[in-house]
């Protein structure tokens, strides 16, 4: 009869948990690794969290799920990859950053998937950009037109755009 295993935990330091399931030092049977989701870095995410934490907690970068598999599919490596694949992408779609790891434990009597995720979607939307060349003059205190003597050009055209707090701007 077939055992069925999951765990998901939360992750507040998902570099340093990244490096542990992909480390063959201390890893010691990793079957398979695979970081090709991947568009931004675990770094970048731990440095967004940390840089918006609203009180003294931690933030969590990420999530982890370590999945028991059938150890019949280390026979088998394409269709190892191909079952951690379309379980990921069925769990988290294909909007979210992972990464996976496969190994066994020491004992080599189970094999299983570490995935590692994080919970913020992609964006899908594109930031604003100027269509045109912005000019200010300074000494009147407004915009100008690129002939005044006096007009320094402020915004480039294909700069993105940015609100009063700072934030990018992104089409609807």
């Amino acid at each position: 009869m077939a055992k069925a295993f999951a765990r998901q935990t939360k992750l507040k330091n998902v570099v340093g948990r990244s490096e542990y399931i992909s480390d063959n030092q201390r890893q010691e049977h990793i079957v398979l690794h695979s970081q090709e989701n991947m568009i931004h870095s675990w770094n970048e995410y731990a440095d967004y969290e940390k840089q918006n934490k609203k009180n003294k907690e931690e933030n969590i970068q990420g999530r982890e799920i370590i999945i028991a598999l059938p150890n019949e599919l280390d026979q088998d490596r394409e269709k190892l990859k191909e079952v951690v694949d379309d379980y990921s992408f069925n769990l988290l779609g294909d909007n979210r950053d992972f990464e996976y790891a496969v190994h066994w434990n020491k004992e080599k009597t189970n094999l299983h998937a570490h995935i590692i995720y994080s919970e913020r979607e992609r964006q899908k939307k594109e930031p604003k950009r100027y269509k045109r060349d912005y000019y200010y003059n300074y000494e009147e205190g407004k915009m100008s037109s690129k002939k005044d003597p006096n007009a320094v050009i402020t915004k480039h055209k294909g700069d993105i755009k940015y609100n009063k707090e700072g934030e990018i701007e992104y089409t609807d």
